[in-house]
């Protein structure tokens, strides 16, 4: 590489605290360049802040810590004015990361100028080489004379081997925020991140207003990470999961894409959702059904998923009110 690129590398929660430590120790194998980090900790539970101020102190990580929940593109945002360097790279703390990942994530930008760039990114283990998204396309479209929106995650579930012919550094419209470059002057020039995205659609918004920034994004298959997906879930994770997921953050994030981009409705987002949102009790369910049966599982299931939802609305309002009263 002829230049040495200037990026900081941001780590915020996505869905879950138990992958972090995994994430992390994977990020700080895989930064052979010593470029900065900050890591964005989503009031995580007590060990897991403990390893984080340990880790901090030991590679110099820039620790910012909220003591209430927060949405990951709030998370991200907070950073956006603390950024000096001229790219950002914004990645969860479920991804693991591929040999030589972020620096074939600087060439491709260097080589065609790209104002954003996402590597191929795979889920489950890195070994297991099946593919999560490869670029793609995010447009809206008239149908029956009602705009739609038309996503195409290309690649979805199929094997690199399947289609390693195909995966070719080109331009793209599809950028998912496990793991995404982008040019630091380009993302204050299109203003911050939509925080009305708390749970769902905030790649979508972000690849509509790049587009309408003309903003050049890239696709390169030399970069890899892949995602990490539940199950499991654990104890510590139930509460963020649930809120994060919740009908009430979904309902919101989705609606709002519906209403600024003038799109028809649609709710397979919103039945994903209630779906991945159970997948933290699939161990209970599994355990419950063999001895009480599958109907009184899922009752059960429902009720804790009620509880749990309910529990972590309660606490963010909780430390919301003591947050503002702190402050008067």
């Amino acid at each position: 590489m002829d230049e040495q690129p200037s990026i900081t590398i941001v780590m915020v929660q996505r869905e879950r605290f138990s992958p972090s430590k995994r994430s992390l120790d994977s990020l700080l194998q895989t930064n052979s360049g010593g470029y900065p980090i900050i890591y964005v900790d989503n009031a995580s539970p007590p060990v897991l802040r403990d390893y984080l101020c340990q880790q901090a102190n030991e590679h110099d990580i820039r620790l910012v810590r909220y003591e209430q929940y927060t949405s990951p593109l709030h998370a991200r945002n907070a950073i956006v004015p603390l950024l000096e360097t001229e790219y950002v790279v914004f990645v969860d703390n479920d991804v693991m990361f591929g040999a030589g990942w972020l620096e074939a994530l600087f060439q491709c930008a260097s080589d065609h100028g790209a104002d954003v760039v996402t590597p191929l990114i795979q889920q489950g283990e890195l070994e297991e080489n099946v593919i999560h998204t490869a670029g793609g396309s995010v447009e809206i479209i008239e149908e029956g004379g009602k705009k739609v929106l038309n996503e195409v995650q290309r690649f979805l579930g199929k094997s690199i081997a399947e289609v390693s012919g195909e995966l070719i550094e080109e331009p793209t419209q599809m950028a998912e925020f496990h793991c995404i470059l982008v040019r630091t002057d380009f993302l204050n020039r299109l203003g911050l991140f939509d925080e009305n995205y708390l749970a769902t659609s905030e790649h979508l918004d972000f690849a509509l207003e790049v587009q309408r920034a003309n903003g050049a994004m890239w696709f390169t298959p030399g970069s890899r990470v892949t995602y990490l997906r539940p199950p499991p879930v654990s104890k510590e994770d139930r509460l963020f999961f649930s809120l994060r997921w919740s009908n009430s953050w979904v309902g919101r994030s989705e609606d709002h894409l519906f209403k600024k981009w003038n799109i028809q409705p649609y709710d397979r987002v919103k039945k994903f959702s209630v779906k991945h949102r159970r997948k933290a009790y699939e161990a209970i369910h599994q355990r419950v059904s063999r001895f009480a049966g599958l109907r009184f599982a899922n009752l059960v299931v429902k009720f804790l998923d009620l509880k749990d939802t309910w529990l972590a609305q309660r606490r963010q309002s909780e430390q919301v009110t003591k947050l503002l009263s702190n402050t008067e």
